[in-house]
């Protein structure tokens, strides 16, 4: 959601917005691209940091700068990777993977007992 909040807030009304889910081999990649004013190469290695909030050169400034961190944290927590790319003045694309099969926790004998 945060993906998609963000593609709508930085771009111009009425632009569109595409998402995508495409299987491959043992993933699934998300794509959400916009046709935005996209991001300065110097910012799109810190866009995923905690608190940090690049130039946005438009009145879209309200955030704390969380967003993409919580995303990075939570697509990391299901073994995925996040990334984007993107060129100024040419919108952004942000994608993630996540495996297609969850790791199942195993019990352990200490579980079974507390289970008792």
């Amino acid at each position: 959601m945060n993906l998609i909040q963000n593609a709508t807030k930085y771009s111009d009304e009425g632009t569109s917005i595409t998402i995508n889910a495409v299987q491959q081999e043992d993933s699934i990649l998300f794509s959400v691209a916009d046709r935005g004013m996209g991001i300065p190469g110097d910012s799109l290695n810190r866009i995923f940091n905690m608190f940090y909030r690049g130039e946005t050169g438009k009145q879209h400034s309200s955030g704390t700068g969380l967003g993409l961190a919580v995303c990075k944290a939570v697509v990391e927590a299901h073994r995925g990777q996040i990334w984007a790319e993107s060129e100024p003045g040419n919108g952004s694309m942000f994608k993630f993977t996540v495996p297609m099969r969850p790791r199942i926790r195993r019990s352990t004998r200490s579980d079974s007992e507390h289970r008792s």
